[in-house]
């Protein structure tokens, strides 16, 4: 499998896989067709995996095949419906989404917050995006190159 760098995440594989059918957005399929996707894909040397809670059963299809730990060097990105929340609140509504998110796919740990979208997507109800290791704890980055994070 090809790598590459991902902001800063190094090793990150050129194919991903996505958890819309995981979840089943695209169609019906099997708990043991979804897991098997999984590990097919983790087998195959894919290490980002696509979720969010709108992908309906996809956190849950990532809980019942990781059982509580992703395997070594596998990241889950996710993603979050913003809004528009009140002012100095964004912070609050991106962790509790994310907990949510951590909670379902039985994960625990760090969580590495270095990518959201550009405000202008955010106030248009774009979905941040995290990529998480390790997750649980939040960490910000909110270094010149991202100049949206002092709005959280």
């Amino acid at each position: 499998m090809r790598v590459q760098q991902l902001g800063p995440f190094a090793d990150i594989s050129r194919l991903t896989l996505g958890g819309g059918g995981l979840g089943q957005l695209w169609g019906e399929t099997s708990p043991e067709e979804a897991r098997a996707t999984v590990h097919a894909a983790l087998d195959a040397g894919i290490n980002l995996i696509d979720t969010a809670p709108s992908y309906r059963l996809c956190e849950q299809v990532i809980a019942e095949t990781c059982a509580g730990a992703l395997p070594a060097g596998v990241r889950i990105t996710t993603k979050c419906l913003l809004g528009e929340p009140a002012a100095g609140t964004a912070a609050q509504v991106l962790e509790a989404s994310l907990d949510a998110s951590l909670a379902a796919m039985g994960l625990d740990g760090t969580v590495k917050a270095n990518s959201i979208l550009a405000f202008d997507a955010v106030r248009r109800g774009g979905a941040p995006l995290f990529l998480l290791t390790n997750p649980r704890r939040l960490e910000w980055d909110s270094t010149p190159e991202k100049p949206y994070t002092h709005l959280l």
